[in-house]
């Protein structure tokens, strides 16, 4: 039988100057940030912004978000949301269909799930919600985000 160790575990070990691990990698404290948006009356449309939650650290690295809704759209009009940052519309989350209540996780890709998404401190340090389509209608959006910061 094989014992084998992770990249970062490895990198752990043979501790040197060329494979420094980032914060929050190994014995990272994970934090969450939940907020929550009440549509009072349908007047958000495709463009529209909902930012989430408090100002994320640079170098933070988003672990994963949590999307909730309820029944934002009828079955007919089949409004969207995604959820991103500044820098990038859906980075987390794609055009989330809003109209049935639901819950969705992110990040969308596989592989963001393994690296998590590193703050840069430029255009991505707000979660924000896109209407990417449709006109929602009245309801409670809610986010969690889980992310590691030191």
């Amino acid at each position: 039988m094989a014992t084998v160790h992770g990249v970062n575990y490895t990198k752990a070990l043979t501790n040197s100057p060329t494979n420094v691990l980032s914060q929050g990698t190994l014995a990272g404290k994970v934090r969450v940030m939940m907020d929550s948006y009440e549509l009072l009356a349908s007047t958000m449309s495709a463009g529209d912004v909902i930012i989430m939650g408090d100002k994320l650290p640079k170098g933070a690295k988003v672990l994963q978000v949590i999307l909730g809704n309820d029944a934002l759209s009828d079955a007919t009009f089949k409004g969207t949301i995604s959820v991103g940052d500044q820098g990038d519309v859906d980075r987390y989350l794609a055009a989330i269909q809003v109209s049935t209540a639901q819950v969705s996780i992110g990040p969308k890709l596989v592989d963001q799930i393994a690296d998590a998404y590193e703050v840069t401190g430029t255009t991505d340090n707000y979660i924000r919600l896109y209407v990417a389509s449709g006109q929602p209608s009245v309801g409670t959006i809610r986010l969690t985000t889980y992310y590691t910061a030191d």
